[in-house]
């Protein structure tokens, strides 16, 4: 069989293994092996096919868990004391029932896989700006690269790459209009390698280059928010008098933007953003909508859990309904288009994305 990244096998007891063409690779494993024995009994068992799936490779799905075990199982340090050896007991255990839980990598259900291959769908949303590859995906969906690509297409109607490049223009052209920023640095951020590729991707899908299309486009910008509602925009919006109502407020803060209102039932009493919330009209946790009204906002974010129909917001000032369903990164993302700080939202996704990966 063919050891590929993210599977583990189980072997049959007094079995060998014999591993191939791995000199130089850079392959990397943990090999561990233990005893069954049956209550009351001083051999270990040798035989559990009902139990286990030998010589199968199996794609745990959540595998950076069994990483996880697997090194505290192999930690060279001794295990002494009663307590230890008990959790390890206990990890052991925990790995076997990850593993026998995991889909035959050889044979995936077609609903196992149609959700793997979903979940990396949304990955390559929120990940367009990285250097993706199909095998990537494929590997990470735990599905066989030959059959990725079709529940690829039969999902998205789009072939895995070209999927990926009309999310990367998809950005680029939100980032045309509401930045000057340089062709070179537009590029960079969406993960094409250089400005020639993107302008000619860009002007195959669009018929136009980025230069024209920023130069030709209205100066409004459609967007629609969690009820579908259409509101239309400046380009570059200079808004002064927002209120928040509900979680959104967190992510105005990211983008550097302070409320003139927002519930600061909670909030407000953390020491660390009294600062930041200086001058902030409390509103209270029930949205008085006289209070709102007295501020006269020029703009409200609300949260999708807010009740609306007893008093619509939107006649006080222009509502957008924040869903919190929604990712975090596409939340922020959809309130920094509305006040015109769509690169300080790419930013902060940016550097969260590198504190992740250093974790």
């Amino acid at each position: 069989m063919q050891a590929r990244s993210g599977t583990a096998v189980i072997i049959q007891p007094e079995s060998q293994l014999m591993l191939e063409q791995f000199r130089d690779s850079g392959f990397f494993g943990y090999w561990v092996t233990f005893d069954i024995y049956s209550q009351g009994w001083s051999k270990p068992l040798l035989h559990m096919q009902e139990c286990f799936p030998y010589e199968q490779m199996l794609a745990p799905a959540l595998f950076m868990k069994v990483v996880d075990l697997f090194e505290q199982l192999v930690d060279e340090r001794p295990n002494t004391g009663t307590l230890e050896l008990f959790k390890q007991q206990i990890r052991l255990q925990e790995l076997l029932l990850l593993l026998l839980e995991a889909p035959n990598e050889a044979s995936p259900s077609d609903t196992e896989a149609k959700r793997a291959v979903e979940r990396s769908v949304a990955y390559m949303e929120e990940h367009y700006d990285e250097n993706i590859t199909v095998e990537l995906l494929a590997r990470q969906a735990g599905v066989r690269r030959s059959e990725y690509s079709a529940l690829f297409q039969q999902l998205t109607g789009h072939k895995p790459l070209d999927y990926l490049t009309e999310q990367r223009l998809k950005r680029a052209k939100e980032l045309l209009l509401l930045s000057n920023r340089p062709l070179r640095d537009i590029a960079h951020h969406i993960g094409f390698r250089d400005e020639y590729y993107f302008n000619r991707r860009f002007r195959q899908a669009m018929g136009i280059s980025p230069k024209q299309y920023a130069r030709t486009h209205p100066s409004k910008l459609n967007i629609s928010d969690d009820r579908g509602l259409g509101i239309e925009l400046p380009l570059q919006p200079q808004r002064s008098k927002i209120v928040v109502v509900g979680f959104p407020l967190g992510h105005l803060m990211a983008l550097g933007v302070r409320p003139i209102g927002a519930d600061m039932t909670v909030i407000g009493k953390q020491v660390v953003y009294q600062n930041e919330l200086q001058h902030v009209h409390d509103i209270g946790p029930r949205e008085d909508f006289e209070k709102i009204k007295a501020l006269e906002p020029d703009f409200i974010f609300c949260c999708s859990t807010v009740n609306m129909a007893e008093v619509p917001m939107s006649r006080i000032a222009p509502t957008m309904v924040v869903d919190r369903a929604a990712s975090n990164f596409e939340q922020l993302r959809l309130m920094a288009a509305v006040v015109g700080k769509s690169p300080c939202a790419e930013q902060w996704i940016r550097v969260y994305k590198a504190k992740l990966k250093a974790m």
